[in-house]
């Protein structure tokens, strides 16, 4: 039986399509955890926890898809945030781990944060180039940047560079 999707409701079609990009960054995810975790000899619970942070941010934003209409795609614009999203998961999957070569860790956060902060400056450009801006991705985009900060400032503590109260900033 062919899936007619002009058929379908709208929801349950941009729902796939989100699916269908949080793929790709499920896997970029599982490959950089599995590269990081090789090359620092992390510990097991390492791409477990990146995988937790990405599928509980992937829920919020399936639970919050239905703010994305009036648009029926995902759009490229929520593909690069979700990919910062994966990223992101991965920087908070190294708090909280053994500092055995904390100058390498610390220079791989710094460059993953880095290469996150620069793919934020992609999507606002690519929603309004391809008409699909939306309070949804707005808000998105800025949930993500927030959880950046959090992840951050709880790094910045576990290399013991700053006390706990740089988390104000994080939880701001």
């Amino acid at each position: 039986m062919e899936c007619d999707l002009k058929a379908m409701p709208s929801q349950t079609v941009l729902r796939r399509d989100a699916w269908r990009e949080a793929l790709p960054c499920l896997t970029l995810l599982l490959v950089l955890a599995a590269g990081v975790n090789l090359a620092a000899g992390l510990g097991p619970w390492f791409g477990v926890r990146a995988l937790a942070v990405f599928g509980l941010g992937f829920a919020l934003v399936l639970h919050a898809l239905p703010a994305h209409a009036p648009h029926a795609r995902y759009g490229a614009a929520n593909r690069v945030t979700l990919a910062r999203l994966a990223l992101v998961a991965l920087l908070a999957a190294g708090a909280g781990e053994p500092l055995t070569d904390a100058t390498s860790l610390a220079w791989g956060a710094i460059a993953v944060a880095t290469t996150a902060a620069l793919w934020d400056a992609l999507d606002g450009p690519l929603a309004r180039a391809q008409g699909l801006a939306s309070d949804f991705g707005a808000r998105f985009d800025m949930e993500t940047d927030a959880l950046l900060v959090l992840v951050l400032s709880l790094l910045v503590i576990h290399f013991d560079k700053a006390g706990a109260w740089v988390l104000a900033a994080g939880l701001v």
